[in-house]
């Protein structure tokens, strides 16, 4: 895809009204609900308002605002037929991902815009990655530490149980045994 020819249209900066006199009051856009708010309103003067018509045309949209010809990847497949010297790596790749992607990207010599140092990258994203696994072996453990703890608890309980039961069956015989003597 070739988008040097077409542009994103600029455009204005949306704040939430009143933003800018009251210190309470986020910049953040809020929708203006007021009966008789001039924004929403739409009156001539005041402070524009989001709307359709600033859309960024489709064939750029979501596109990184660049001097360079890029090319946005978002899997292995985007690599087959790569003619760009630039390349944006998309922001919705796992880590796993990314470090395949990157090592293919290494020998095809081609920059990537959104990271400036690869091999450091690589190597934190892979340190990442173990520390994962290890947080995940570790809840496993914990879990499983929990079960045989618990398992212990109601073989006890049982066992006391049955003690219980077994002290009301031998109150029981006795006091058949005494009231056999008695007769």
């Amino acid at each position: 895809m070739n988008n040097k020819g077409i542009k994103k249209r600029k455009k204005p900066s949306f704040i939430r009204y009143n933003s800018e006199y009251l210190a309470r009051i986020t910049s953040n856009w809020r929708r203006p609900k007021g009966l008789h708010n001039k924004v929403r309103l739409k009156k001539k003067g005041h402070i524009k308002s989001p709307a359709v018509g600033y859309g960024s045309p489709r064939e750029v949209f979501g596109y990184y605002h660049s001097k360079f010809d890029y090319a946005l990847i978002n899997s292995e497949k985007d690599l087959v037929n790569l003619d760009k010297k630039y390349v944006l790596l998309s922001g919705k790749l796992g880590i796993k991902n990314r470090i395949l992607l990157l090592k293919k990207l290494k020998t095809l010599d081609v920059t990537i815009l959104n990271i400036k140092d690869i091999e450091k990258y690589i190597n934190e994203a892979e340190e990442k990655l173990k520390q994962n696994k290890q947080k995940k072996q570790t809840e496993k453990q914990k879990k499983e530490e929990s079960k045989k703890k618990t398992e212990k608890i109601t073989t006890e309980k049982e066992i006391k149980e049955l003690t219980a039961e077994e002290k009301l069956e031998k109150e029981k015989l006795e006091k058949k045994k005494i009231l056999e003597k008695a007769q």
